[in-house]
């Protein structure tokens, strides 16, 4: 299937079984300060907790392994409470972006794809990196169509999550993709095998719910979704027909 243009079906059209994804990275240099602290939640604070969280400083900070995929980085960040110091590794791979991507009759597009590092299909939404100089917008709408040949009339933000803070230092924007048309012009990469399912709302929440789908990114993003609906954002008022 590599070069061609992936023939949508009905997902109901065939049974899967599948396991745990594994979303694709690739490198980015890594960041040298930190983020920062978030707001306070009021409501959280308790006199009994320790003193408040604040920034490690960074001392020393050096690339150890470039992997295409993702880049290893160790730092030694020294402690504001107490002043030691501890050695990390991060891996800065390239910020993500996945779609939930719906034709102008209200059908959604999932892709179903082998995924090495779970040894298994998956079920998933539309995604993949942002290229240096994208933004995150553009690269779904090039993503979207690379993967599945379906062209975005419209492209709205629904959220953004970080993978895994602990170790990971990107992030991951979810769109919302309206009036998806096909043109055609799918071109995965190489080592893609992909295949365009034509879904419904309904059945990406039977699929998560009942365990099909188990992608934390996708799962993250119908989560966005279903937040958005649920506070009535105008975004997304153009699914009434389809709840």
């Amino acid at each position: 299937m590599v070069g061609e243009s992936p023939s949508p079906v009905a997902l109901s059209d065939r049974s899967l079984a599948l396991q745990v994804p594994i979303e694709r990275g690739g490198t980015r240099r890594g960041r040298s300060t930190p983020r920062g602290v978030p707001g306070s939640i009021e409501g959280m604070s308790d006199p009994r907790q320790t003193p408040a969280v604040a920034p490690w400083s960074l001392e020393t900070e050096e690339t150890i392994g470039d992997y295409r995929i993702f880049q290893l980085t160790r730092s030694v960040r020294r402690s504001p409470r107490d002043g030691r110091e501890s050695a990390f590794v991060r891996i800065d791979a390239p910020n993500w972006v996945n779609v939930v991507a719906l034709t102008g009759e209200g059908r959604l597009l999932l892709i179903e794809q082998y995924r090495h590092g779970a040894d298994a299909i998956t079920i998933e939404i539309p995604g993949g990196t942002v290229d240096e100089g994208e933004t995150p917008a553009q690269a779904i709408a090039r993503e979207l169509e690379e993967e599945t040949g379906y062209v975005p009339a419209e492209l709205h933000p629904l959220g953004r999550v970080e993978p895994n803070p602990a170790f990971q230092s990107n992030t991951c924007w979810t769109y919302l993709g309206l009036g998806c048309t096909f043109r055609g012009n799918a071109r995965p990469d190489p080592s893609e095998e992909i295949a365009v399912r034509l879904s419904s709302l309904a059945e990406f929440t039977a699929l998560i719910d009942s365990g099909t789908i188990r992608h934390a990114l996708v799962v993250a993003a119908h989560d966005h979704l279903r937040r958005a609906l649920a506070r009535r954002d105008p975004r997304t008022a153009a699914l009434a027909p389809w709840l």
